[in-house]
């Protein structure tokens, strides 16, 4: 802190039930008006469990709460880091080159786990921060600060109020406070974290750490890797018919439409409007290791899509992704957008292969994939629906 690096200290506060029930603690009512809560936590209709992620930094006494809905996995855990710093940490440490993480030995940011270890690899490689890594050994937890500087003052305020809804935990999140001037700031992550995913000795091996004697299991760091400069490589790119630009801010009301059809997002994860896509096309146009275009018509300057080269899942690979508005499918422009992406990756970002997820179902897609040469590579279930990730290693000439 001395170095005015940040320093946080994290873990998931325990699972909280949603919906009318009784909440442990008393509260200030009129006499005789006691508050109305089931007395049993049966389920009523679809129950639903939330899990509070939560980063307390310790420069400042700021916290910030991710409310995750799905389960506590480390893809889950280091999500939760990614948002406090994309959303806080950047703007209030704008000097940061290194971040310090304080957290439990157990549980989704456990040392033992393979997948928090990748997840922090990419998040290293986005952000460019070098992640020092502290493990509480085991048994003690407790001096974990986020424990007693954060999740015991959100219970006090809760105390006696049942967690109707999700705007309701929100709320009492980020109104939390403390005599010493604590500020806390809750966002709901209603993004679906699948159980069980599992990590290859690979990928595993693909993670830059370096282990911090005498006890290398709990104190790690996890370094960056290497990526090519980015400001020397957006290009404008050009198809017969297509010209594919370097994505600016001013594209992006063209941009909503796509993210607001139905039909287009259907094999990719439904649709998302407003400040979620703004959020989302800002933070890829900042992002070092992020190749975003807007796809626009040569002829008129008509905007028809979206293309983005972009780090996939593991720390080694890159993703081509796209998308096109309904009334230009079918007429060969993604196959020639695609296209000029690939040898864009392979001409400009030298890279030796590169990969495609998109959903089996998606068989128009799937068919593109094949005709460049893509390789089915695996299959899996992600995001609640069956995927085939296709690969694409340059042996020779691509053109």
């Amino acid at each position: 802190m001395n170095e005015l690096q940040p320093v946080i200290s994290v873990d998931t506060k325990k699972k909280e039930l949603i919906g009318n029930y009784a909440n442990n603690g008393q509260e200030y009512r009129k006499i005789k008006t006691p508050r109305q809560v089931y007395d049993h936590d049966f389920p009523v209709g679809e129950m639903v469990k939330v899990a509070p992620y939560g980063i307390y930094v310790m420069n400042d006494n700021t916290a910030f709460v991710n409310l995750g809905t799905s389960r506590d996995t480390g893809e889950f855990a280091v999500e939760s880091i990614y948002r406090w710093w994309d959303t806080v940490g950047k703007y209030s440490f704008s000097d940061a080159h290194k971040l310090l993480i304080n957290c439990d030995c157990g549980g989704s940011n456990g040392y033992r786990r393979r997948l928090w270890k990748t997840e922090l690899q990419q998040f290293a490689n986005r952000t460019g921060l070098t992640l020092h890594i502290t493990h509480f050994p085991p048994g003690t937890s407790k001096w974990n600060k986020v424990e007693h500087k954060l999740f015991c003052f959100i219970s006090k305020n809760w105390a006696g109020k049942p967690l109707v809804d999700i705007e309701t935990v929100v709320n009492l999140i980020s109104n939390t406070t403390t005599k010493t001037g604590l500020k806390v700031t809750c966002m709901p992550d209603n993004t679906e974290y699948l159980p069980g995913i599992k990590v290859s000795d690979e990928l595993l091996e693909a993670v830059n750490i370096s282990k911090i004697p005498p006890h290398g299991e709990w104190n790690y760091i996890i370094s960056p890797l290497e990526k090519i400069e980015k400001q020397n490589h957006m290009n404008t790119l050009f198809t017969p018919r297509c010209t594919l630009f370097p994505l600016a801010e001013t594209d992006f009301d063209e941009l909503i439409p796509l993210y607001a059809n139905a039909e287009v997002r259907k094999y990719l994860g439904g649709i998302r409007l407003g400040n979620e896509v703004f959020a989302g096309l800002r933070h890829s146009i900042q992002a070092t290791d992020e190749y975003p275009f807007a796809v626009r018509m040569s002829n008129d300057n008509t905007l028809i899509g979206y293309a983005v080269v972009a780090p996939y899942h593991n720390p080694k690979d890159m993703e081509v992704s796209y998308m096109f508005l309904p009334t230009f499918w079918g007429n060969g422009y993604a196959f020639e957008t695609v296209k000029a992406l690939v040898n864009f990756c392979k001409g400009e970002l030298k890279l030796n292969r590169i990969v495609a997820e998109t959903q089996s179902a998606n068989t128009r897609s799937c068919s593109l994939l094949h005709k460049l040469g893509f390789q089915l590579e695996d299959c899996m279930v992600r995001f609640g629906a069956k995927q085939s990730i296709y690969a694409l290693t340059f042996n020779g000439d691509f053109c």
